[in-house]
Order: C-alpha cells, then sequence, then structure tokens
C-alpha cells in the first residue's frame, strides 16, 4: 500500500491525554507522534469535517507550564473492533518553531528506543 506520509510516526513509551481547545472535555490518548502529526485513540468516533484545536497535556519539563495547542485535521480514521476504540491520523496545521521543538523533545525523551535516531526535519537518518 502506498502511503503519503512524509514523515515516520514515533511510537511512544507512554500515551498523552489529548483535550479539547478548552482544555475541559478529553478527546483521546496520543499513541504516536511525528513533526507533521500524530496518532489519537479515542473511545469516540471523530468528525472529519470538524478542524481540531489541540490541548496536549506533556509533562512540565517538555512544555514549561505553557498550554501546547495544535490546529489539526483528521487524515483518517479507523474502527478497532477488538478494543471497541477509534485510531485517528491528525495532521498538524502551521507548527512554528517553538512547536516544533517541543515534538523533537517529546520524541527524544519519549519515543521508543528503536525510532528516535531522526534528524531536525524529522526524517529517519540512516
Amino acid at each position: 500500500m502506498y502511503s503519503l506520509r512524509r514523515y515516520k510516526r514515533i511510537p511512544l513509551r507512554d500515551s498523552f491525554r489529548v483535550l479539547d481547545r478548552k482544555g475541559d472535555h478529553l478527546v483521546g490518548y496520543m499513541s504516536n507522534i511525528s513533526i507533521n502529526g500524530a496518532q489519537l485513540v479515542s473511545a469516540k468516533p471523530f468528525d472529519r469535517l470538524t478542524d481540531y484545536r489541540l490541548f496536549i497535556e506533556l509533562p512540565w519539563q517538555l512544555s514549561h507550564n505553557i498550554d501546547f495547542q495544535v490546529s489539526a485535521n483528521i487524515v483518517w480514521i479507523s474502527p478497532d473492533k477488538p478494543t471497541h476504540l477509534y485510531d485517528a491520523g491528525f495532521q498538524f496545521g502551521g507548527l512554528n518553531v517553538h512547536e516544533k521543538r517541543v515534538i523533537y523533545d517529546l520524541i527524544a525523551q519519549y519515543g521508543m528506543d528503536d525510532y528516535r535516531g531522526l534528524d531536525r526535519a524529522g526524517t529517519v537518518l540512516h
């Protein structure tokens, strides 16, 4: 199957809670990330037509007590029948330098060891 993905997704050792733009409703849990997007797992299906502003709860050392929010839209959705959950791929929109730095730090500290050999563009080093 041909993939349009430009950056390798990095599985995370921990899952991170993702809330709505106001930070008061759980949207799902982030299971992997790249500089271009993330996969979320949720108990409810996502609306493909909605533009999302996602608030990702990060440890203090990554966020420095600043709310980490990103704009994102849905690229794909898939029900996970055995678990009755939904997987969804989100593409981030227009990250600034600070947001990219937080994602690089997240990958460096919480990415699975076999996947952390990335350059600054988020591409795999060989």
